[in-house]
């Protein structure tokens, strides 16, 4: 119930409120060739400390993460995860270990610095 509620929300604000498509009327990016995808977009900031001071909030929301990620998983997963928790992880990993390249990349980034005279190096 919970899942639907916010799918239909997130309906309402992105399609419905922005004039963009709403529904069954948002066709793919990725696979659409018939028209634009008539996607919309919403964005909310909110101010927490209007709400709490910000440290407070911190912690409320470590604690909440830290409940989430105890949760018993459904039934073929190894575990829960919230949004945002594996692209928190590869950045963290890019951090420590730089991004990597594939080989192909790397040499056509070199013939096209070479085309724009410039130089494509990587560093290590």
């Amino acid at each position: 119930m919970k899942g639907s509620a916010i799918t239909i929300l997130t309906d309402i604000l992105s399609g419905v409120l922005s004039g963009a498509e709403f529904g069954g009327q948002v066709l793919s990016v990725a696979t659409n060739h018939e028209r634009e995808s008539g996607n919309g977009n919403f964005m909310l900031a909110i101010n927490v400390e209007m709400f709490m001071p910000v440290d407070q909030f911190h912690e409320r929301m470590d604690e909440e993460l830290s409940r989430i990620m105890k949760l018993k998983p459904a039934h073929g997963f190894e575990r829960v995860i919230y949004p945002g928790f594996l692209e928190q992880a590869t950045e963290q990993k890019r951090v420590r270990e730089g991004i990597p390249l594939d080989d192909r990349l790397v040499e056509r980034m070199q013939v096209l610095g070479e085309k724009m005279a410039l130089i494509f190096c990587l560093t290590v």
